[in-house]
């Protein structure tokens, strides 16, 4: 679990760490029953790794952007229009990755989402991802066999 968690933890801010790549290996070698404290530690580390983000929207923290700072601005006159789009664009970043989440969590502190609001659309999602994820190769090996 401190594996998974710290995996995904890390996997928040570097890309190329990809957690649900990660968690198909684990599902394919893991027993069923050890599968939900793996969701939950990578729904974890994820949510915990995109906290900093959330905090530099709001003006708390400065990240170095760099590229992003073009999609932030590409989204922001989307969401100025509605509240709910950010909530929207929040559960659909976290549980089906469009809009990408490493920018999402940026624009909810900087559209003023709350953090208990940000926390929760962001563990919902990824929950219902990473579930999703490691359902894959279960269902595949019951299938086999």
């Amino acid at each position: 679990m401190a594996g998974t968690f710290l995996f995904s933890l890390v996997g928040a801010v570097v890309p190329v760490l990809n957690a649900e790549v990660y968690l198909v290996a684990v599902a394919a070698f893991a027993a069923p029953a050890k599968l939900v404290p793996v969701v939950l530690a990578a729904t974890l580390g994820q949510v915990l790794g995109k906290i900093p983000f959330y905090l530099a929207g709001r003006g708390v923290l400065r990240l170095p952007m760099g590229r992003y700072e073009a999609r932030v601005e590409q989204y922001r006159g989307r969401f100025e229009r509605s509240r709910w789009a950010v909530d929207t664009a929040l559960f659909s970043s976290a549980s089906w990755g469009i809009p990408p989440f490493l920018v999402v969590p940026y624009l909810a502190g900087f559209f003023d989402v709350s953090f208990a609001r940000f926390l929760a659309w962001s563990l919902f999602g990824r929950a219902l991802r990473f579930a999703a994820i490691v359902l894959v190769p279960v269902a595949a090996k019951a299938l086999a066999g």
